[in-house]
């Protein structure tokens, strides 16, 4: 297994969104040596993230990503993502709880906390 670190590097400018969204996050990836494929990622946000400069939606820092895969029938499916976040959206405040298992029995689980703004 090898593993690497990852974390925004200074100075980039990035010009895209999805760019200026992975550039204020760190963590951490694994990749099999063997298969070449990465296994697991775990991600935070480092930096809160803002649409339309913060008025249509805003992820606050400190959310975290986590993305396992594995080998299913010899190809590779990701099995587990968890990802726990704040939002607020369009003024309202959120937090969620999200597990999605493509692997599990039971029925997949989301949960939902409503703050007050």
């Amino acid at each position: 297994m090898i593993v690497f670190d990852f974390e925004p590097l200074p100075g980039y400018k990035p010009q895209k969104d999805f760019e200026k969204f992975f550039g204020k996050m760190a963590g951490a990836i694994w990749v099999d040596a063997a298969d070449k494929q990465v296994v697991r990622v775990e991600a935070r946000l480092i930096e809160s993230f803002k649409v339309g400069g913060g008025l249509l939606a805003s992820l606050r820092e400190g959310a975290t990503f986590v993305l396992e895969q594995e080998r299913v029938n010899n190809e590779i499916w990701p099995t587990r993502a968890d990802i726990n976040l704040g939002v607020k959206v369009l003024l309202v405040k959120e937090s969620m709880s999200i597990r999605r298992s493509s692997m599990a029995t039971t029925s997949d689980s989301m949960s939902n906390r409503r703050r007050k703004s």
